[in-house]
């Protein structure tokens, strides 16, 4: 009997301590689940805050592809056009031949030009009769030489062959030629963007 009670004792005792580590156990479990269930929700997060900022960044960069693309369409207009204007004012210039002041406009290029003795004034060959009228009228010491060039205008080059000088109406469109694209840039870009 008292063998009895030994194992009788030492059963309970030992249900008890099973109860005990089933308990620790699922508690364990419970635990661990939670644990698991918590770092499975961060990773979710930050897989989805990563997948955000990378959606972020593509739709940044096909915007940025777009407007640099809408950019260029509007830059290539914009040179397009000043080459129109470019053009016309070109045209418009060898149409000065039949103005009344033509002559007034060659001895005005003639006084910004910078002359020393032996100079070599060369002009166009349609140019090239009153150019000589005029030198000789004031008593330059330069040479008047033609050129194929139909342009308007004086191209000086100096005695020595140091120094030219372009003074045409072509050189001078070509060196307005920013200016002229910020005019045209301001009447048709919006909100005043840059060229």
């Amino acid at each position: 009997m008292a063998e009895e009670r030994f194992l009788d004792a030492l059963g309970a005792q030992a249900e008890e301590e099973m109860g005990r580590i089933s308990a620790r156990a699922e508690e364990a479990d419970r635990r661990i689940r939670e644990d698991a269930l918590r770092e499975a929700g961060r990773r979710k997060e930050d897989h989805l805050r990563h997948a955000r900022t990378e959606a972020r960044g593509i739709r940044s960069r096909i915007i940025n592809t777009a407007r640099l693309e809408a950019r260029k369409t509007i830059l290539s207009a914009l040179h397009d056009l000043v080459d129109m204007a470019v053009g016309e004012l070109l045209a418009e210039t060898r149409a000065l031949r039949n103005r009344e002041d033509y002559r007034g406009i060659i001895e005005k290029l003639l006084d910004e030009c910078t002359l020393d003795p032996g100079s070599r004034l060369l002009c166009s060959g349609e140019d090239g009769d009153l150019l000589r009228s005029i030198v000789e009228e004031r008593g330059l010491p330069v040479s008047v030489e033609e050129h194929d060039d139909p342009g308007t205008g004086i191209v000086v080059i100096s005695g020595d062959g140091t120094f030219v000088q372009r003074n045409t109406f072509t050189e001078r469109i070509r060196r307005a030629r920013p200016r002229i694209t910020m005019a045209v840039a301001a009447r048709i870009l919006p909100g005043g963007e840059e060229v």
